[in-house]
């Protein structure tokens, strides 16, 4: 110091009380909202048509703008209204259950599996509905206390509320790529569509946004980058409200009535079937919906702290700071040249 005859150093970064710890929580979320978008948006799991193990269906996965399975890559014709009787169901039904009596037949590890094996035979020979099997299942006397309960949870897993249809003769669909358009397979492809696309814009909002917010956690200490902090805002704000606007459709699908092409649990063949869109697939929809509504969540947050640090940089005028400072000993023999050299580093002030 001056006292000691010395040369202090010292970094006075005037920058400490603009530090923004925040931006941490910021751009590490946005890093998880467009991962979760980019896996979720283009991919066929918005919903998806998927059956009991037992079931040889096989699964469809529901897109934005597409359906794929595997079922897709052979083709399949449209089926005929089926006419099993009661007595058939009744036959069907015990090919598989000669033990049926026996005491806690039904409460036997492994017995619902014959159950499985039972209705296979009734839909496979002589295309008997779930609700036929399960009259044909509730009049046998089967021993064990679970056997009304086998019953019905196996028409539960396999029966949806939905009407189903046969509505012509010939090809429902020709060999090809496991992936069809949409609209080949639902009715309601406008809609979903309007997910997908919201979705689109909404990643590609968070894109820009994520861009403008670490250019200005880069460059904020050597210049002004407001500008930038306001384009991440409005970027982000963007994209929040697109992507609650790819919830708000795909919900809206959910509980809209629509008519697809599903492969019929009776007949084995194609049909139609009409319903809530919610019924026709399973429920609520699949991980891609879920992720864009975990991705708006996300940048719920996001858009929080960035809006509060455009408030802090509004109420707080940016200084410069210095970066080094000399100070000679004024006692020094060469007083002269060290007043003229006092600061020898400072900042520019930028524009």
């Amino acid at each position: 110091g001056i006292a000691d005859g010395g040369l202090d150093t010292a970094d006075a970064d005037l920058d400490a009380e603009q530090a923004w710890w925040q931006g941490v929580v910021a751009w590490s979320f946005t890093w998880f909202v467009l991962l979760f978008l980019i896996t979720a948006v283009p991919n066929a799991q918005w919903g998806n048509m998927k059956y009991a193990k037992f079931d040889p269906r096989e699964h469809v996965g529901i897109g934005a703008w597409s359906a794929c399975s595997t079922q897709y890559t052979e083709a399949m014709s449209w089926a005929s209204a089926p006419s099993c009787t009661s007595a058939e169901a009744s036959t069907c039904w015990s090919w598989h259950m000669g033990s049926c009596s026996s005491a806690d037949f039904a409460d036997t590890a492994g017995a619902n599996e014959q159950y499985e094996e039972s209705w296979e035979n009734c839909t496979a020979h002589y295309q008997c509905s779930p609700a036929q099997w399960e009259a044909a299942c509730l009049a046998a006397a089967c021993g064990g206390s679970g056997h009304e309960a086998q019953c019905k949870n196996l028409t539960a897993a396999v029966a949806r509320n939905f009407v189903v249809s046969y509505p012509s003769s010939g090809a429902a669909w020709e060999a090809g790529e496991a992936c069809r358009p949409l609209a080949e397979v639902c009715d309601n492809d406008g809609t979903i569509g309007h997910a997908g696309n919201f979705g689109v814009v909404g990643l590609l909002s968070a894109v820009v946004g994520q861009t403008c917010l670490l250019t200005y956690l880069f460059l904020r200490k050597s210049r002004d980058m407001s500008k930038a902090l306001w384009g991440a805002t409005g970027a982000f704000a963007f994209a929040w409200v697109m992507l609650l606007g790819s919830w708000a459709a795909f919900a809206s699908a959910l509980s809209g009535e629509a008519t697809c092409t599903i492969v019929d649990v009776t007949t084995r063949r194609a049909a139609t079937a009409t319903g809530t869109f919610g019924e026709i697939i399973n429920g609520g929809g699949s991980y891609s919906y879920g992720f864009v509504i975990f991705s708006w969540l996300l940048l719920t947050a996001v858009l929080a702290v960035v809006v509060q640090r455009v408030l802090f940089d509004m109420k707080t005028p940016r200084t410069d700071p210095v970066k080094e400072v000399r100070v000679f000993d004024l006692r020094s023999p060469h007083r002269q040249q060290d007043q003229e050299a006092s600061v020898l580093s400072v900042c520019p002030r930028s524009a």
